[in-house]
C-alpha cells in the first residue's frame, strides 16, 4: 500500500501536476539529453508514454497501459468509478506540453530494481514533480503507482517519508 503522501484524496490534481522528487542514497540518473539506457531507460519510456497518451486525450490507455491497479482504482473512485472519466478531466486542465525525467532513481542495481522515482520539470523553471513507478509481471515492465509534489527540501525517499535532511545521491 501506498503511503499517504503518495496516496492522494485529489488525484485529478496530481496527475495534472504529475510527481516530485525523493532522494535516495540508491541509484540516480541524470541526463542533459534525458536518454535514458536499460531500466532507467524503460522508466523513461512510461513517462513519455504518459505525456504521449496525454497530449493524444487517450485517457483509458494511460489508465489501463500505465497505471497500476490501485491507482487505477483511486482514479475510478475520483472519476465516479470511470477511471478513464478522471484522467481526462485532469489531462484537459493540465497545464504541460512535454513531460521528460531529468532523473531517474532506483531502489537498488539495475537487475534487482522494483521501484523508481521520476523526477520531472513540469514547466520550464516550474516544480519538479515526482512519479513513483513500481516493477510489474503482468502489463508494462514498469506502471505507474502514484504521484507527488516536492517538499521544501526538496526531497522524500521510496517509502514517501520526508527526511529531515536531503540525501545524497550518486550519478
Amino acid at each position: 500500500m501506498l503511503p499517504p503522501r503518495l496516496r492522494s484524496p485529489r488525484p485529478l490534481l496530481l496527475i495534472a501536476a504529475v510527481g516530485a522528487p525523493l532522494a535516495l542514497g540508491a541509484c540516480t540518473a541524470q541526463s542533459s539529453g534525458n536518454s535514458f539506457k536499460g531500466t532507467k531507460g524503460q522508466v523513461q519510456d512510461v513517462i513519455t508514454k504518459l505525456s504521449d497518451h496525454a497530449d493524444d486525450r487517450k485517457a483509458a490507455d494511460i489508465c489501463n497501459d500505465l497505471f497500476t491497479d490501485q491507482l487505477k482504482a483511486s482514479f475510478a473512485k475520483a472519476g465516479g468509478g470511470d477511471c478513464a472519466k478522471a484522467v481526462d478531466r485532469a489531462v484537459r486542465n493540465a497545464d504541460y506540453t512535454r513531460l521528460t525525467a531529468d532523473t531517474i532513481e532506483l531502489d537498488g542495481p539495475e537487475a534487482s530494481a522494483t521501484t523508481a522515482i521520476a523526477k520531472i520539470k513540469v514547466i520550464k523553471d516550474g516544480p519538479t514533480r515526482v512519479i513513483r513507478l513500481v516493477k510489474s509481471q503482468t502489463k508494462a515492465p514498469w506502471l505507474i503507482d502514484g504521484f507527488t509534489e516536492a517538499d521544501s527540501t526538496g526531497g522524500a525517499t521510496l517509502d514517501g517519508t520526508t527526511p529531515t535532511t536531503p540525501k545524497s545521491t550518486t550519478p
